[in-house]
């Protein structure tokens, strides 16, 4: 394993560990008083796994969202949680990919991660459809829609403020 690597992977770590963090933190934010729709978040994770796509490359962004579900998961989820986040975390991951290929010249990072938030809530509430019907879906996405605007560009404006900061050398 080259050096690089070795460096690349321990960065994309302390990511994984970050993303955990910032997902257990949130927790304890009182979002709900102010929007009273269950299951609304900032979506702070999302933090570092565009910090970790953007310093070290999309694959290394792959593995720190999946594996900040899965251990999240395995540390204070249920089995519905590690549903929805799967499917909220793999539609933006699409959403990252559908960037880098397509709109990296022509979109700012707030909008990347306007896209993403969207892609989440889109996949989520696909998730929720599967369990409880179609019919949840079509009645509690435009609300998440809108807020993942709102928090979309709040966490694009923080991952933009980390890259001006060149906290990785790659």
């Amino acid at each position: 394993m080259t050096r690089l690597r070795v460096r690349k992977t321990a960065y994309a770590a302390a990511f994984t560990v970050l993303a955990l963090a910032l997902s257990y933190l949130e927790g304890f934010i009182p979002i709900s008083l102010v929007i009273p729709f269950p299951g609304i978040k900032l979506g702070l994770a999302n933090i570092a796994v565009m910090a970790s796509c953007f310093y070290l490359g999309f694959g290394y962004a792959v593995g720190v969202s999946i594996s900040r579900i899965l251990i999240g998961f395995l540390l204070f989820g249920s089995v519905t949680s590690l549903w929805f986040s799967l499917c909220g975390g793999v539609f933006a991951l699409l959403g990252l990919a559908f960037y880098l290929r397509f709109l990296k010249k022509t979109t700012a990072m707030t909008g990347v991660s306007v896209l993403c938030a969207a892609l989440h809530s889109t996949g989520q509430c696909l998730a929720c459809s599967a369990m409880f019907g179609f019919y949840v879906m079509l009645t509690y996405l435009p609300y998440l829609l809108l807020f993942s605007v709102v928090t979309g560009a709040l966490t694009g404006f923080i991952v933009w403020r980390m890259l001006k900061i060149k906290i990785y050398q790659g």
